[in-house]
Parts: C-alpha cells; structure tokens; sequence
C-alpha cells in the first residue's frame, strides 16, 4: 500500500454562524491514499491541532501561515507542509470545463473560494436536474454517460445566485 498526500484549502473569509469575531476561517482538505490516521497541524491556527480529515481553521487576519498534514496507515505516513495565505473577500471561481477521467487532475467541478453551505444545482441540456445537494464541498465527479455542457445554478448561504454552464469531457 503506498501513501501518495495532498491538501488544499479555500483561501478566503468565511463567514461561521454563530461566531462573532474578526478572525478568518478557512476549511481544509486532503488527498490521500488509504489513511489510517490524519493529523493537522497548524501552529498560528485556532485549533493548532486537528485530527478531523476535513477541518475548519481560524486565523487572526491575512497572511501566511504553515500546515502540516501527517497521514499514516499500517504501511507508514507521509507528511505534507504547506505555507498558505489567506485574503480577505476572494471571489468565488467557477471553471468552465473539468475532465472526470479518473487520472487525479482536475476530476471534481470544483469552485474555487467556495463558501460553506452552498446549494448546487446540475441541469443537462433539456433541464432535468441531474445532481443537487445543499451543502456542495467540490464533490461533483460529473456522473454523466456523454460528454456534454450542463448547466449549473449556485446558491450562496448570503443569498447569491450564480448561473452558468459547464463543459463535463468525461472520455
């Protein structure tokens, strides 16, 4: 069994319910191959240590600030360190195209910035609604038989309404 890692983030301010402070949240992700074990470590982090696999993190404000992410299984670990740097108000990037090929680049529709709690909506070319879900987490692996365009509506949790289409070349 091999240990291949990865993690990535969204570099902009969420907002979280509830909390009422300035700091800046951002959700990490990772990649891994088989993981037994996931440790975050992130020392300017509030929390400085996690052991979720998907965790939120706040920040006092923009700047750069590491990320290690340990992954271990019975086979061994593998340890990713990352700098990051959060901004403030990062416009949300919705791709034009994606390839579901299954060959780990660019497998998933995948929003960058994107807040927490948005609802998607999939539409094929006749408007039938072909995925939705009310909380999307770049999850998406375009789970259609022909390559074609669809089309997408995006529903932020502060109200935004996003249209537009996307390219889905699965072959």
């Amino acid at each position: 069994m091999y240990l291949k890692t990865d993690a990535t983030y969204s570099r902009c301010r969420l907002s979280i319910p509830g909390k009422n402070y300035p700091e800046f949240c951002v959700s990490l992700s990772f990649h891994a191959s088989f993981p037994d074990k996931i440790q975050w470590i992130i020392p300017e982090g509030n929390p400085s240590y996690s052991s979720e696999t998907n965790p939120q993190v706040c920040f006092t404000g923009d700047g750069s600030y590491s990320v290690t992410m340990i992954v271990s299984n019975a086979d061994g670990s593998d340890t990713l360190f990352k700098i990051i740097s959060i901004y403030r108000d990062c416009p949300i990037v919705i791709p034009h195209v994606f390839t579901p090929n299954q060959d780990g680049v660019n497998d998933t529709f995948e929003i960058g910035a994107l807040p927490q709690n948005c609802r998607l909506y999939i539409y094929d070319r006749w408007g039938r609604l072909i995925f939705e879900t009310k909380k999307y987490k770049n999850e998406w692996q375009g789970e259609v038989e022909l390559s074609a365009v669809y089309f997408y509506v995006l529903e932020t949790p502060d109200g935004k309404r996003m249209k537009g289409n996307i390219l889905v070349l699965n072959d």
